[in-house]
């Protein structure tokens, strides 16, 4: 049976408080073994978990700056060049999560590290969400499939 990250994870991080910095919700970020992010209902960074820490350590500006604080819609908004058109379809997925227009969303995009380009598909599923409300996050996750 094949691991889905969008079923999984919303029940997952739907049973975890979703408490930015907190111990047990750190934890069970960091045992994903695919890059993951939580952020909050203004796309706020909170946490990133291990694979996206060890991944971003030295690798280039964007996910050197993606750090708890940084507001990861503004980071989108502002990437240049090659990898601009990913990075854009992924803030405005993110914005339909954050704002309720979607229940999740996916895609399929290449990111260019260095001028080597990487497959990756993005998920991101809506955190706390309550029926009718607006949810209080999200967590996105980038799983590479150059590997896969």
């Amino acid at each position: 049976m094949q691991f889905d990250p969008i079923t999984r994870g919303t029940r997952f991080f739907s049973a975890a408080s979703f408490l930015f910095g907190s111990s047990e919700t750190e934890q069970m970020l960091d045992a994903l073994p695919f890059r993951a992010a939580l952020v909050d209902a203004s796309g706020r960074v909170g946490l990133v978990n291990a694979v996206w820490r060890s991944v971003a350590n030295g690798r280039d500006l964007f996910a050197e700056n993606l750090r708890r604080g940084l507001n990861y819609l503004d980071l989108c908004d502002s990437q240049p060049g090659v990898n601009a058109t990913a990075a854009w379809t992924i803030a405005n997925g993110l914005r339909a999560v954050l704002d309720g227009t979607s229940q999740t969303f996916e895609t399929q995009y290449t990111w260019h590290f260095a001028d080597v380009p990487q497959n990756f598909k993005c998920m991101i599923t809506p955190v706390g969400h309550d029926g009718g409300t607006p949810p209080r996050g999200a967590m996105i996750m980038h799983v590479e499939m150059t590997a896969v």
